[in-house]
């Protein structure tokens, strides 16, 4: 996606050579699309590539889908200006009800270089490496209120292959004081 101010919902991306979607632009919205799935979000269909790549765009966001058994990971947020982006309420590495891993091949999720993205309220599980990784000069990011490496429930376990979240870099906000901000 090159267009910016683009909405793209309710579609089903599965068996791409590459990227499921890959976005160069600002002001895209991602909403309620199975990627790297079939359409009921049970069944491996995984793109080669990323399952969601934001390759420098701003202001992006990824909300409510099931983005799993994508090759090389669920979603990557990569580059100087990719910035002030929002991943949410998203199911990443587990079929759609978040109970049964359907592992994105490496990462959940990664950003790099990426700054002050907001990620919350998602399941980050089952992934075969970390859930997610922050690294390069990645700096501002929040994270809060996701259950990584648990059931959607919260109160059991489906486990990342690694670590729940990498810190490679300085200056991210995980979690918070209150239990709606914890992950």
């Amino acid at each position: 996606i090159t267009g910016s101010n683009t909405t793209i919902g309710w579609l089903n991306v599965r068996n791409f050579p590459s990227d499921g979607i890959e976005v160069q632009a600002d002001d895209v919205w991602l909403f309620s699309n199975r990627i790297g799935t079939d359409w009921g979000g049970i069944a491996a269909m995984g793109n080669k590539e990323f399952g969601v790549r934001i390759q420098g765009g701003s202001r992006n966001r990824v909300d409510s889908n099931v983005i799993s058994a994508n090759a090389l990971g669920g979603i990557a947020i990569f580059g100087d200006t990719a910035d002030n982006n929002e991943v949410t309420e998203n199911i990443i590495g587990a079929q759609v009800g978040g109970l049964i891993a359907l592992p994105n091949a490496k990462n959940g999720l990664t950003i790099t270089d990426g700054d002050a993205t907001f990620v919350s309220n998602n399941v980050i599980s089952g992934n075969t490496l970390a859930g997610m990784v922050l690294s390069g000069s990645s700096t501002g990011n929040r994270v809060a209120g996701n259950k990584i490496g648990t059931k959607v429930t919260g109160n059991a376990a489906l486990p990342n292959g690694g670590e729940g979240i990498v810190i490679q870099s300085s200056g991210n906000q995980i979690g918070g004081n209150s239990v709606a901000l914890r992950n």
